[in-house]
């Protein structure tokens, strides 16, 4: 918004009125066309997808590489849960900086995906597995694909929210 100023609030408003009124629309409209013709909005939107693209190829990437981690190791007959936990510690401390990098997300469930996938990432680190015939050993890693899933959305959350 610009606004046209034409007097200085000092009694003679009414002196050469038109002529500082018509003066003072000028130099406005002046002001929004040099800005318009030197501000490039397109620009920063450019760069702000920029960003998402970059974030969402991170991601992507950082997705896959943990996806080929946990299949692996969950496929591989492990003894113990230890090696599952050491991918998901490793996992919870990049979710954490990918979650630090999202300030706001308008209409779209981004931030409560990594909030609640990085809380899970965390809970299940705490798993304990007891002599029950191997319910617990098959939880943890179900649980692990559980969430490995949810940070699956997180590429069609960025494309909803940017």
């Amino acid at each position: 918004m610009v606004k046209a100023v034409c007097d200085w609030a000092d009694g003679n408003k009414a002196v050469d009125k038109v002529e500082r009124q018509q003066l003072a629309a000028q130099n406005a409209a002046k002001f929004v066309l040099f800005t318009l013709q030197h501000v490039s909005f397109i620009e920063g939107i450019s760069n702000e997808l920029d960003a998402v693209r970059e974030y969402k190829a991170r991601f992507s990437t950082f997705l896959r590489r943990l996806e080929a981690d946990w299949i692996s190791e969950r496929d591989s007959e492990p003894h113990s849960i230890d090696s599952g936990k050491w991918i998901l510690h490793n996992a919870a401390y990049e979710l954490a900086d990918f979650r630090a990098q999202v300030e706001k997300a308008d209409g779209t469930e981004l931030i409560n995906i990594l909030n609640d996938s990085l809380k899970r990432l965390k809970a299940i680190q705490r798993h304990q597995v007891y002599v029950d015939g191997g319910d617990s050993f098959y939880a943890f890693w179900t649980e692990g694909d559980a969430v490995i899933q949810q940070l699956a959305q997180i590429p069609s959350e960025l494309d909803k929210a940017f």
